[in-house]
């Protein structure tokens, strides 16, 4: 966890997208990090909040940042990211 002042889905959620863990490694996340207090899919509803956010900061790095890097393509690889998830829980 990031810092143990938030919901520790959000931490797992994000590391789970940011390192594209599969169905299998999301499990075993969620065994070995040993919190009987959320289930599998919600951590997957947390992981679209998630990629919402990331794509939500991507959108506002496109006019703000100062470094040479494609947000844009950033932003949407995140939003179709939400897609897969969001479509696979038949949101």
């Amino acid at each position: 966890e990031y810092s143990g002042n938030a919901d520790c889905r959000f931490d797992l959620a994000i590391l789970s997208v940011k390192a594209r863990f599969t169905k299998k490694q999301d499990e075993l996340l969620l065994k070995y990090y040993g919190s009987s207090g959320f289930s599998f899919r919600q951590l997957q509803l947390m992981k679209c909040v998630v990629a919402l956010h990331q794509t939500g900061w991507c959108l506002v790095q496109t006019k703000l940042a100062k470094i040479n890097f494609d947000y844009k393509k950033y932003a949407l690889m995140h939003l179709n990211c939400f897609n897969k998830i969001a479509k696979r829980l038949s949101l």
